[in-house]
């Protein structure tokens, strides 16, 4: 009988692949006209700003104090929840420009003026990523003098509305497999739509904060749920049932263990790591930034090759890109102004210093004025072949698009900005807000969390043993089962019987949700 012989798409993939990892530089130009030179990455600098300015003055003129700007017809409109998301998401971005004016006088309308007691159902991963991270990171700065952003009036409102919204949040994690249901109500803490996602650095860093351990357990406690679930090949899937803990989705994405795949942009299955679709998707464009952080320069180099190749062939990232075809996934033609690939770009060229990282941002900046650019903002562009605009913009051009591409270029300048000089070492959430390490949130213990709870388990006693004395090591051995519902510290511990009480006061005096418009951009 005769071998079949293998189809014609199947070698054309493998001899692609090959060429990839043979010829990465054939991927992209190394030196665009005769690169940028250091007055050209300040004008870049400066016009990166004024980009942000176009489109946050965009925003407070005509959408504010609604979530997000239309910017083709100058209005707004509610995404989230109606809390002013995009001033929210935008506050580390006024302080790392310098802005000292507006993001006093921001940080004082929402401490004022914004409130979570809301008839709202909102997503728990995007109100945590930009809201609850905006918050803090914002706090951290106005509370601070070695930030030199420092408001002498501030006294912790942006700390306790963000203590108030992850209380909010909780329920959500109160299910069979400690995995957080996608969306909760802020008012009666009703929960529905399941999913699930990383929220560690938000909430840990409010424990610490707050010397609450109950924020930080919840996330640990979702983490070491979905790490538990694994398969055997050490892979998550897409999706989960918070209830059962099956996989509903076995399609692993970016992680761990399978690195040379995810290097060229491949999936596969979390069982078998069968190729399931040699399909690009622009969120995968953050991996060379992390593989920057993880110390794997060349691997970094060679995926982002990859990505920006697709950026120089449309102007843009498309959401999807068939490695097979060398074409847009059909459905999958948009760029909504994401920052992934922007963000890559910044890290590798603080870590190499390459020219050929400013070149690509002068590509990003110019695709982005050229074919983004409205007259209240920048636009969705609803084709990435045609370049056709829609009438959206994110609040994350404005927390992370914007803020990467400044940061590469004021980083090529000079550095002048709390990030580079001040005192601490930052890190940047998956939203782009920047936290600082500081000796509270990076070697501080919260207090009432067990050993267990550190690492997502807690350790069960039954009650005819609880008061036993043990005789030998067996009987030391507690039992140990994984959490499967939010753990609440003992109510006669002292700092959450202050903090309740703290809470209970709040609560009495909140008015109905919603803000009113009383907020000039210029003041």
């Amino acid at each position: 009988m005769e071998a079949p012989k293998p189809k014609f798409g199947v070698i054309l993939f493998l001899f692609l692949f090959l060429f990839v990892v043979l010829y990465p530089n054939v991927f992209v130009l190394r030196t665009l006209a005769d690169g940028v030179t250091p007055e050209e990455a300040k004008q870049l600098r400066d016009e990166v700003r004024e980009m942000f300015y176009h489109a946050f003055d965009g925003y407070m003129e005509n959408a504010f104090p609604l979530d997000e700007l239309r910017p083709l017809s100058c209005g707004g409109e509610d995404t989230l929840g109606g809390y002013a998301l995009t001033l929210i998401d935008s506050l580390d971005t006024l302080a790392l420009l310098g802005d000292r004016d507006r993001f006093s006088t921001s940080v004082e309308w929402i401490g004022k003026n914004l409130r979570f007691d809301i008839n709202k159902t909102v997503s728990v991963f995007e109100t945590t990523i930009r809201v609850l991270g905006g918050l803090l990171s914002a706090h951290l700065i106005a509370s601070d003098y070695a930030t030199g952003m420092k408001i002498p009036t501030y006294d912790n409102q942006l700390l306790n509305l963000a203590e108030d919204l992850a209380r909010r949040l909780l329920p959500a994690f109160d299910t069979p497999t400690g995995i957080p249901f996608g969306s909760v109500n802020l008012l009666h803490g009703i929960t529905s739509t399941a999913g699930g996602g990383t929220l560690t650095l938000e909430f840990g860093v409010l424990s610490r904060l707050t010397n609450d351990p109950i924020f930080e357990q919840a996330t640990r406690n979702a983490v070491r749920g979905l790490w538990a679930r694994r398969s055997k090949l050490n892979l998550v899937g897409a999706h989960i049932n918070v209830f059962t803990g099956d996989w509903t989705q076995k399609d692993a994405g970016i992680g761990t263990s399978i690195d040379s795949f995810y290097e060229y942009l491949l999936k596969v299955n979390m069982d078998s790591a069968a190729l399931v679709w040699p399909l690009f998707n622009s969120l995968q464009a953050f991996w060379p930034g992390l593989q920057v952080l993880a110390g794997d320069i060349g691997p970094a180099i060679r995926t982002h090759n990859a990505f920006f190749s697709v950026w120089k062939r449309y102007g843009f990232t498309p959401e999807g890109f068939n490695l097979a075809t060398l074409s847009v996934q059909h459905g999958q033609k948009s760029y909504p102004l994401r920052p992934e690939l922007i963000e890559s770009t910044y890290w590798l060229y603080k870590a190499t210093r390459d020219p050929r990282y400013l070149d690509a941002g002068r590509d990003m900046v110019a695709s982005l004025q050229y074919s983004a650019r409205c007259a209240c903002g920048y636009c969705h562009i609803s084709d990435v072949e045609f370049h056709k605009q829609e009438d959206h913009m994110e609040s994350f051009f404005l927390a992370e698009t914007i803020k990467y591409l400044w940061l590469l270029f004021d980083l090529a300048v000079g550095p002048d900005n709390l990030v580079e000089n001040g005192p601490y070492k930052y890190v940047f959430s998956t939203e782009g807000h920047i936290l600082p390490s500081t000796p509270q949130i990076s070697l501080g213990i919260c207090p009432g969390l067990t050993h267990g709870q550190k690492f997502g388990i807690s350790y069960v006693m039954s009650a005819d043993i609880q008061h036993t004395k043990p005789t030998n090591n067996r009987d030391r051995e507690p039992t140990v089962s994984q959490s499967h519902s939010v753990n609440i510290p003992g109510e006669n511990s002292n700092y959450l019987q202050s903090v309740n009480k703290q809470n209970h006061e709040n609560v009495e005096t909140l008015d109905e949700g919603g803000s009113s418009k009383n907020y000039s951009p210029e003041e």
